[in-house]
């Protein structure tokens, strides 16, 4: 009987031990793999927002984008791709006829994880309050999709212009920003909801050199009725149609002509915009910007 080296046995053992870890290896890396929310290549995505739309045409994803929702307007191309239903009321049977292999939600879509991951469909959640959380969503987009370099060249040309205009002379004008009347054209104000201080437009206020008028309050559009937009008085109205129309401007600015008592009725310093970018918190946001900026170069004449 042959006696076993236990120099070969001992390499024997290390061998089958190293060919061991290395399988092992593999497979976790497989598992690390499939698991890892950023190495897929998805080729059929829906969006539930205006926004994540956008941002999906801006990163050149719009030829892998199956399926939006109801009030994706922008770029024009998105009128030929189904809709999925609006923020509360999803079409699920649409929404697993188009066989996504990633959906792209808001926070405010919570009540969609559970269906989306019972169905084995994958997702990200993305934030867009302020303007720090838009760009952050551009950033995990572009990851989840394989385009980070598209992403990072869109937030920083976003960043390049958000350059903080000085206040100059004066001291910042306050503003309010009205976002939705439902009594819009009646001819006065009752209730207006507001944009608060931690959304997008009061981060496009402070880069024109502009305060928001609204502070310390935790909702971020609060409803404030005409006696309260009265008692904080702003320099400057900016009423954002939400129902955009024939003569809908006019027809805001009519309305803000029954409180004569407001310094900003009285300066003439009323501005009411249309445009469906001014309600998308997407890439578009620059031209919210400039919107803002001309407003500020107005009141800066009018105050000398």
């Amino acid at each position: 009987m042959k006696q076993l080296n236990p120099k070969n046995g001992l390499l024997a053992v290390t061998c089958g031990f190293a060919v061991m870890l290395l399988l092992i290896c593999l497979c976790a890396g497989e598992r690390v793999k499939q698991a890892s929310p950023f190495h897929h290549h998805f080729s059929r995505i829906i969006s539930f927002a205006p926004s994540i739309t956008e941002t999906l045409f801006a990163l050149s994803l719009g030829d892998r984008v199956v399926g939006v929702s109801s009030f994706c307007k922008y770029p024009p191309e998105v009128e030929r791709i189904p809709k999925v239903g609006g923020y509360t009321d999803p079409n699920y049977e649409t929404v697993l006829r188009l066989k996504p292999d990633l959906a792209i939600l808001l926070q405010e879509h919570l009540q969609m994880v559970d269906f989306l991951k019972k169905n084995e469909i994958d997702y990200i959640l993305v934030d867009n309050h302020d303007l720090s959380s838009i760009l952050k969503s551009f950033i995990l987009i572009g990851k989840k999709c394989g385009k980070s370099e598209k992403a990072d060249s869109l937030v920083e040309r976003i960043r390049s212009a958000m350059f903080r205009d000085s206040a100059g002379n004066t001291s910042p004008p306050k503003v309010l920003i009205c976002v939705d009347r439902y009594d819009q054209g009646c001819g006065k104000i009752n209730n207006a909801y507001a944009a608060g201080n931690e959304t997008f437009y009061s981060d496009l206020l402070k880069m024109t050199g502009m305060d928001n008028v609204v502070s310390g309050s935790k909702i971020a559009y609060p409803q404030i009725s005409a006696e309260g937009i009265i008692i904080m008085n702003p320099d400057i109205i900016i009423d954002i149609a939400m129902r955009p129309g024939a003569g809908a401007s006019e027809k805001s600015k009519k309305d803000w002509q029954s409180l004569p008592m407001v310094s900003a009725v009285k300066n003439n310093l009323v501005f009411c915009l249309e445009g469906d970018y001014l309600t998308v918190p997407g890439p578009r946001i620059l031209q919210t910007l400039s919107d803002f900026r001309k407003i500020r170069k107005i009141y800066r004449t009018n105050i000398h």
